[in-house]
């Protein structure tokens, strides 16, 4: 697998920051940003690409688990020592196919179902902290100029992304300008165009970068796409 430039159709989407998009996952420390994206993307599919698509944060923390069970419970990777995800996952009560190192598309739909029954408030709390703001936080260097990036920057976002949805187009913003109020995510239309008609770079992009993290939190062994995808 190759490293894929997500700004490559940069000519055909010029009211679109690529740049930015291409700058996602610029600075990471854990696998968040990177479940996040893979989420979005699953969940923009599996609406169809609707126009008028939104989401609430907690179906989209459901899909990150979903997406990190395979490596953490069937390759038991690290995701690195400051991550909560695997923690959490080894914290909930998961039947469906912890038996199998090759799960079917009937087992992840089952763990899906799983984790939406379970008590998952905790996990959802701590990532809507700062998650869904660092991750569209290239969108808005400009605005951001000045603010201290470990404080003002995760209260400032949300208010932007609001203010300024049409003018900057950010890849999505919130129901609400509130950092602990917000529920739902809401997609920009132009982004899920965009998404749509270039799906398969984008999964390969993150895929990419997805495993370059990967392998960083294990070096004592290969990380592969089959490690990480089901």
């Amino acid at each position: 697998m190759s490293n894929p430039n997500p700004a490559s159709s940069y000519k055909n989407y010029q009211d679109l920051n690529l740049v930015a998009l291409s700058e996602l996952f610029k600075n990471r420390t854990t696998s968040y940003k990177y479940l996040l994206f893979l989420a979005i993307l699953s969940k923009l599919k599996s609406s169809g690409f609707a126009s008028s698509y939104s989401v609430e944060f907690r179906e989209l923390v459901i899909e990150m688990l979903v997406i990190a069970w395979y490596p953490a419970n069937i390759h038991y990777l690290s995701f690195g020592t400051q991550d909560k995800i695997v923690r959490t996952l080894g914290d909930l009560n998961l039947e469906a196919g912890e038996s199998s190192s090759h799960p079917s598309v009937s087992d992840i739909n089952q763990i899906r179902q799983e984790i939406r029954h379970q008590d998952i408030d905790e996990i959802v709390k701590y990532l809507k902290r700062y998650v869904p703001f660092r991750l569209i936080l290239p969108f808005f260097k400009d605005e951001l100029q000045g603010i201290d990036i470990n404080h003002g920057v995760d209260t400032e976002i949300p208010k932007l992304a609001v203010a300024k949805f049409d003018e900057i187009k950010p890849i999505y913003c919130f129901d609400k300008p509130n950092k602990s109020q917000f529920e739902r995510l809401i997609f920009h239309p132009e982004w899920i165009n965009y998404i749509q008609v270039n799906y398969g770079i984008l999964l390969n992009w993150v895929s990419w970068e997805w495993l370059q993290y990967m392998q960083d939190c294990n070096p004592s062994v290969e990380v592969t796409h089959r490690k990480l995808f089901v």
